[in-house]
């Protein structure tokens, strides 16, 4: 006797055809699973084959996780608008009435985000319809689109796409239609990740089913009492189970030893290797279709060891690998299909700027920070270079250029070898010599020049930005106190005038120190130039003539907003739209900055170094341009001029020494023998 038959006869009687089953799953050609599998329930022999897998999103809870991850975080990205390059409020209404937070009614941007995303990563197309009208009445809203429902409506004659037709019934035109989709070599529509993973998601079902037939049916029967003889009665059978189990169930009872009568023999029913080897490959298709969701099983929390490096490296990878170049996908449809056809004058954004993971590691650029401190790049050099956003470091140490102690100029070190005097056609004449020295100190002076101007224009730069953006705020604050009522020219440019007539003295106290520095250090570069050992002093004539001239910028700055407050009137803009208008102001004021840094401490340096030139009785003193493509043409006739009077101008320009805007220029002093 099998078994099977032992089973079926100590559960009511032997037969040779199995009872009706109670279920029946169809079978999928697609499945994994090829063989029937038996189960008993009661007295009933159940066979149950596979099924086709629908609704994943459903039925796996690791496609439902994910995609809901992945939708969840790009319909949280902020989404701005931009007009010719200006970013605009966040509650700002486009032409027609178009809110774009807003989208449809009762239908959040968020939402929409959502609805659609999901589509996108379960069925790899993003949709969403321009709604233009509801009956003869205009609107204009944007609407989510289940892909699965929208059919392609092709033109016979073209043989094109012309359109689509949604739930069988309603047409929606190409232009109405934003449609993103991840590319199907093989196909029109879309390939959505799912759809590669089928396979392992049919195999994943199956294995849910057969853990479960597993545990209804073999979980009743730990295993079975058999007489291999045949000598036992049905009676003696039931009797000796019923004691078996009295004694030997519960846990009171467990691992008892057991005694049988003779003839009988017990065999425990336990899983094959095989169905073992069934129920752990789970995991590994929960792990493949989370790579092709590009999800790592941390973010999701089943991998079975999560530490914060391996957590924090999971998600900048899932920003920089999936969301953010499916966002950036879905923020192109959108200005090709939504903005350019019906706000040509605007575009949207995705704002990147608040996702951490998409944010250099810290460590990573301190480690960069340090080879370039290595390399000899100052301090507040590296802080402008990798934006680490630190304040400057003051007082000359923040811009001291150190390098290894064993590392010397080249050209120092490059001392020419002795040679023997000898006549030959090549070698140099006197004459020559003499030039290639002074070519060699122009080098010179100019580089130690240069140095000095790029120490002093980061630090004219650092403080001229912080200027012009607390004087922005000033401003469009005073602006917005402004009620709507009292929005008068007059009265706001009055209000405006006096902010940057105050400020005046804030900038003087702000740059005073700066130029004094200044000054001092290009004195003491000058007597360095002319190998003259002096105390250097600070030129208080140099920093008095620049400081009365660069409080000039704020007449610049009012004039600047003048014309937008002008302009805002004349067309009849609001407050609000005034402010926005100056707030480009600000945006040109940040480059600005930059070019008043450095021809402030190009004209320092120059006119420090002048002046002690002439201090110390140098007599001559010739103009050294940068000898580019970016030179001025009346600066280059100043350099051909050659050596001239120091007290005398330069013919090309008509200045003493460099001092023009954006100019990057300088002078050497002929040292007479």
């Amino acid at each position: 006797m099998t078994i099977r038959d032992s089973i079926i006869h100590l559960l009511g009687g032997y037969t040779n055809q199995p009872a009706p089953p109670t279920q029946t799953v169809e079978k999928s050609t697609e499945g994994s699973i090829n063989e029937v599998i038996p189960a008993v329930v009661g007295a009933n022999m159940e066979f149950w084959k596979t099924g086709k897998i629908r609704d994943a999103y459903n039925n796996n809870y690791v496609i439902y996780r994910g995609i809901n991850l992945l939708a969840a975080n790009i319909a949280k990205l902020p989404l701005r608008i931009y007009r010719r390059g200006e970013i605009l409020p966040e509650d700002f209404i486009l032409p027609g009435g178009f809110d774009l937070q807003n989208p449809a009614e009762d239908t959040s941007l968020y939402e929409l985000l959502y609805e659609t995303s999901i589509y996108f990563f379960y069925r790899g197309e993003w949709m969403a319809y321009v709604n233009l009208y509801e009956g003869s009445r205009r609107v204009f809203d944007l609407q989510v689109v289940n892909p699965k429902f929208m059919k392609e409506k092709y033109n016979k004659e073209t043989g094109k796409i012309d359109g689509w037709i949604f739930d069988r019934n309603t047409y929606v035109p190409n232009d109405q239609l934003i449609y993103v989709k991840f590319l199907n070599p093989d196909k029109s529509r879309g390939l959505g990740p799912v759809d590669v993973v089928l396979d392992e998601i049919q195999t994943d079902r199956d294995a849910v089913e057969f853990n479960k037939k597993y545990f209804e049916n073999f979980g009743k029967v730990g295993g079975t009492l058999y007489d291999d003889k045949g000598e036992a009665t049905h009676e003696q059978m039931k009797k000796v189970v019923s004691e078996f189990n009295a004694h030997h169930q519960g846990t009171n009872s467990a691992h008892k030893i057991l005694g049988l009568p003779r003839g009988l023999k017990y065999q425990e029913l336990s899983q094959t290797m095989r169905e073992m080897e069934f129920l752990e490959s789970r995991k590994d298709i929960r792990d493949r279709i989370l790579t092709v969701l590009g999800i790592h099983k941390a973010v999701v929390g089943v991998t079975d060891k999560v530490d914060r490096a391996v957590a924090e490296t999971a998600m900048r990878v899932l920003w920089q690998l999936t969301l953010q170049p499916a966002a950036i996908r879905i923020e192109n449809k959108l200005n090709q299909h939504l903005f350019k056809r019906y706000f040509p004058e605007y575009r949207c954004h995705f704002d990147f700027t608040s996702i951490e993971y998409l944010r250099t590691n810290r460590k990573e650029l301190l480690e960069e920070a340090k080879t370039y401190r290595e390399l000899g790049y100052t301090i507040n050099e590296i802080n402008a270079r990798l934006q680490l956003q630190m304040e400057d470091i003051e007082g000359g140490v923040g811009d001291m250029r150190l390098v290894p102690q064993n590392l010397i100029p080249a050209e120092d070190y490059a001392t020419p070898m002795e040679t023997p005097a000898n006549k030959s056609i090549d070698q140099p004449r006197p004459s020559q010599e003499v030039s290639d020295h002074i070519e060699k100190s122009i080098a010179s002076i100019n580089r130690r020049t240069r140095y000095l101007r790029r120490k002093y224009e980061k630090k004219f730069q650092s403080k001229m930005s912080r200027y012009f953006s607390k004087q922005l705020v000033k401003i469009i604050a005073e602006i917005k106190s402004t009620k709507a009522q009292e929005w008068d020219r007059l009265l706001v440019l009055a209000k405006i005038k006096r902010i940057t007539v105050d400020d005046k003295s804030s900038l003087l106290k702000l740059l005073e120190p700066l130029y004094a520095d200044g000054s001092k250090e290009s004195v003491e570069l000058a007597q360095s130039i002319i190998n003259v050992e002096s105390n250097p002093l600070v030129n208080d004539e140099v920093v008095n003539k620049l400081s009365n001239r660069i409080v000039g910028v704020n007449d610049h700055t009012y004039n600047l907003i003048r014309r937008q407050v002008v302009d805002a009137d004349n067309l009849g803009e609001t407050i609000d739209q005034l402010a926005n208008r100056i707030r480009r102001v600000g945006k040109f004021n940040a480059s600005r900055a930059k070019l008043i840094a450095r021809t402030e401490s190009a004209t320092m340096v120059s006119a420090s170094t002048h002046a002690e030139y002439q201090k110390q009785g140098i007599k001559k003193k010739r103009w050294i341009t940068s000898r580019d493509d970016e030179v001025r043409e009346t600066h280059r006739e100043n350099e051909r001029q050659g050596a001239i009077g120091i007290n005398e101008a330069f013919r090309g320009t008509g200045e003493q020494y460099p001092s023009q805007f954006n100019c990057r220029c300088t002078i050497a002093p002929i040292v007479e023998s």
